[in-house]
């Protein structure tokens, strides 16, 4: 079993309850530390791009979303965009396509 598949299955034995870095990482028996982390941070990634499946229509507003965001901005002359707010929701919106429809 892995060092991840032991982590996953002590967060799923103990739901809806949470658990702190050094709980998991005595009761899961994984060490040290930091790679426990490490190991959170990837299950929660991956949980919250499972749970940000999209279909094609949730896909099309939130594109009109973004596209209405920057015009507004651009209108808005007194507001700006904060830097690289354009990039990343392309870069956003590239991935959540790519992830919904391969």
């Amino acid at each position: 079993m892995t060092k991840g598949e032991k982590i996953l299955g002590y967060l799923q034995s103990i739901e809806p309850e949470r658990a702190t870095i050094s709980q998991i990482e005595s009761q899961a028996d994984v060490h040290p530390h930091q790679q426990v982390y490490q190991i959170t941070q990837k299950l929660l990634r991956a949980d919250m791009e499972r749970d940000f499946m999209m279909d094609e229509s949730d896909l099309i507003h939130l594109v009109r979303w973004v596209h209405a965001t920057m015009a507004y901005w651009d209108r808005a002359k007194t507001i700006k965009p904060p830097p690289g707010a354009l990039q990343q929701a392309i870069e956003v919106l590239v991935k959540l396509f790519a992830q919904n429809f391969p």
